[in-house]
């Protein structure tokens, strides 16, 4: 039911016009970890369904997306890894996130 609505909402949006508002929320203190992961669910969603996502969004939201780190949320952790894992080919200059993260995992 609850994926269904998501689903009926996300559809026919645009990511990029989206994605800088949404990833903003990664930016909070003290983070919301179920409220993260919504939004990264969103994002990978989106991706998988063939929406477009433009390098310089994709690059802000992935940058973005690295302070969720620091949560200690394992569900959030692994959203973001997986998140980041599809977007690394899309955002530019990933190269230190994805080598800096491949210690913690």
């Amino acid at each position: 039911m609850i994926l269904a609505k998501c689903v009926k909402e996300w559809k026919g949006n645009e990511l990029g016009s989206q994605l800088i508002p949404l990833a903003r929320v990664f930016n909070e203190t003290p983070i919301n970890p179920r409220k993260c992961a919504h939004i990264l669910t969103k994002i990978l969603y989106l991706i998988n369904q063939g929406e477009h996502l433009g390098t310089t969004e994709a690059t802000e939201a992935f940058f973005a997306m690295t302070k969720l780190f620091q949560s200690n949320d394992p569900t959030l952790r692994r959203m973001c890894y997986l998140t980041i894992k599809e977007m690394s080919c899309i955002a530019e200059d990933v190269i230190i996130v994805t080598s800096s993260s491949m210690g913690s995992i």
